[in-house]
């Protein structure tokens, strides 16, 4: 498995926006997306290393899709659409799969 890369994350990210968003968004708009994501893992237990505790077993895009809408919902100055978050989200997922399959 290959480590997380945060630059190469925006890359893939980046790719799989169409050409008009790409091009709209700076990697730190991207990149808050990504850190969303990571908050999310955190407050529902997906980081927790301690294998001998009880995490959720499998992620609920429905609501981390909520989740992240929800967050970028409240900076009113952020240039994301509803579907650009989920484009966004869905790729960041794609690209956490492509490291584990490493």
């Amino acid at each position: 498995m290959k480590d997380y890369d945060e630059q190469a994350a925006i890359d893939y990210i980046r790719k799989r926006l169409p050409a008009e968003t790409a091009k709209d968004l700076d990697d730190d708009e991207i990149l808050n997306v990504i850190d969303m994501i990571w908050d999310y893992y955190d407050e529902n237990g997906f980081l927790n290393m301690d294998l001998d505790e009880d995490g959720p077993d499998e992620l609920d895009l429905a609501d981390l899709l909520a989740y992240v809408k929800k967050m970028v919902a409240k900076d009113r100055q952020s240039p994301l659409s509803v579907h650009d978050v989920e484009t966004i989200v869905k790729s960041e997922l794609d690209y956490e799969d492509e490291l584990d399959k490493d």
